[in-house]
């Protein structure tokens, strides 16, 4: 499996991530003829070498005209689907586009349909935002891998005033992703926090991977005790499956009502637990019991215990951390003749296996009046058949 992996010791942007793209081996022309196909949209690029702190990498820059701005969902939608980008690129570039919108929507409160861009309603958004799509889809990446976020810290000039670092709209994009703060200023700008929240799969160390190139992509900023690049690894995974530590909570339970345990197991999932189950165990004085195990991430600890002590009667939770395998999985969303649906797209040794989401094909067997392995059969069946015409377009190319 091709990987990028990214490092973002000092932050992370839009045009580091071009930068760093095209130090590892994207070519600037073809870059150039696929942004060309945004109407509408004049700029030029330029790259420039550039040293900091005994590292050298390449300084990517947007030449445009200041006055154009595109500030709402409805104008980058037409601008990037009105071009002859592929369509997994357009896709893509889109739900970055609308994860930033949902991010200010919600700063704003109102509907992402709603919300007009202001910093980020220049040219050059949209060509760091397709144009990291693009770079990706040149290396052919597949997964995309990042370490923690250095954040910055202080506080940035915006518009009329000052904002503290991170932006508003930084934080709530990064919701649930390993961050920490390292040298004063704006480090993880809201694009840079746009595309990495939307494409990343996971954070972590740098995975066992053979490296093929390595490129940096220098930030506008001079730090005095960092480098400011953005560097990103790109090659293959070396093996497929991930370990990591998780939690498991258990608890013996006799007295509760039985029917508690279907709103139980929702309400967990719900919380962030990434499995539940219950064993029937006899327990003291020959009464019959449920041994309740919930397998959650270790920072879910508090929330899930809090919730089962509250649903159920017991008065103890065991914990036990432990070690997993996992396999690489991806979550996609596909057009089927009943709509669309998602799928778990997961990858051993270079074989991908596919995975129907289960609610999805249910809802649809209700609405349809049709069984649910009609629907499910019939969805795994043209996503297959999407993935295998995927693959021999790539291999065309």
């Amino acid at each position: 499996m091709k990987i990028a992996y990214f490092d973002c010791f000092s932050g992370l942007s839009g045009d580091m991530i071009i930068g760093a793209l095209i130090d590892a081996g994207l070519k600037l022309d073809y870059l150039n003829e696929k942004l060309s196909s945004l109407k509408g949209v004049d700029f030029k690029l330029q790259v420039k070498e550039v040293a900091k702190h005994h590292l050298s990498g390449c300084k990517f820059e947007v030449i445009y005209d200041r006055e154009r701005k595109i500030k709402t969902l409805a104008e980058v939608t037409k601008i990037i689907e009105g071009s002859t980008l592929e369509k997994e690129i357009k896709e893509e570039s889109l739900r970055i586009y609308q994860n930033l919108f949902k991010a200010e929507a919600k700063l704003h409160r109102k509907d992402p349909d709603q919300v007009h861009l202001h910093e980020l309603s220049s040219i050059d958004t949209i060509v760091d935002i397709v144009g990291a799509v693009v770079g990706l889809s040149f290396f052919q990446v597949e997964q995309v891998i990042s370490s923690p976020l250095n954040l910055g810290y202080g506080r940035t000039n915006f518009g009329e005033g000052e904002l503290p670092v991170p932006a508003p709209a930084t934080c709530e994009l990064l919701k649930n992703i390993p961050v920490y703060s390292q040298e004063a200023g704006e480090l993880v700008t809201p694009t840079g926090a746009a595309i990495i929240s939307t494409l990343a799969y996971e954070y972590s160390h740098l995975p066992k991977m053979k490296i093929e190139a390595i490129g940096y992509g220098a930030g506008e900023k001079e730090l005095p005790n960092l480098p400011n690049f953005l560097r990103i690894f790109i090659g293959e995974k070396s093996f497929s499956f991930q370990e990591e530590e998780v939690m498991v909570l258990e608890t013996n339970i006799d007295d509760s009502l039985p029917l508690i345990y279907e709103n139980l197991t929702e309400r967990l999932f719900e919380e962030g637990a990434l499995d539940v189950y219950l064993t029937p165990i006899q327990m003291k004085k020959f009464r019959p019991g449920i041994i309740l195990s919930v397998i959650a991430p270790k920072e879910k600890i508090q929330v899930l215990a809090s919730l089962i002590f509250r649903e159920t009667s017991t008065t103890g939770i065991r914990l036990n951390k432990v070690s997993r395998l996992k396999l690489p999985r991806q979550l996609k969303e596909f057009k089927t003749p009943y709509g669309k649906v998602k799928a778990k797209l997961i990858n051993f040794e270079g074989r991908d296996k596919v995975s129907v989401e289960y609610e999805d094909c249910k809802k649809i067997a209700q609405a349809h009046g049709l069984s649910f392995q009609e629907v499910y059969q019939d969805c795994l069946k043209e996503i297959e058949e999407q993935l295998k015409q995927l693959k021999n377009k790539e291999s065309r190319c």
